[in-house]
């Protein structure tokens, strides 16, 4: 394996004009909160949403049971988010089963996930780019 590859680390928060998205971050809040470490909050400044994405992998029968105790795990950090930023906050479960499925509810979300797959396949194609260019170079 290419060692810049083995080098390359994902930054936790990547920034732009428009949002902010941050990766396994510890979300700080006023009181303290146990479960303030959600996968991805996107904060969209464009529409003044939130997004508390929040992803787990289970069987195929706990599917929903996952999905509502992701939603109320992540609910105080959501409110908190809400009135401290004055933007819309939601937690937005990606619960999906080891084979495969999703809930029927998954298709409130399919917007949302389509963004996250867009930014994860936009961000692999630009590293191997560089890692392209960079051996071509070298």
């Amino acid at each position: 394996m290419d060692k810049r590859i083995k080098r390359h680390r994902i930054e936790k928060v990547i920034r732009n004009l428009y949002a902010q998205i941050g990766a396994d971050v510890k979300v700080e809040t006023e009181r303290p909160i146990r479960e303030n470490r959600p996968e991805l909050v996107i904060k969209d400044q464009r529409h003044k949403m939130i997004y508390i994405v929040c992803v787990s992998i289970c069987h195929r029968n706990g599917i929903t049971l996952k999905e509502q105790e992701k939603i109320t795990k992540y609910e105080k950090v959501r409110r908190e988010l809400s009135q401290r930023t004055g933007y819309q906050a939601v937690v937005i479960p990606y619960v999906i089963s080891w084979d495969g499925n999703v809930s029927t509810e998954n298709w409130k979300y399919r917007k949302i996930h389509c963004y996250i797959q867009q930014v994860a396949l936009r961000e692999t194609v630009s590293i191997v780019c560089r890692n392209i260019q960079g051996s071509v170079s070298s």
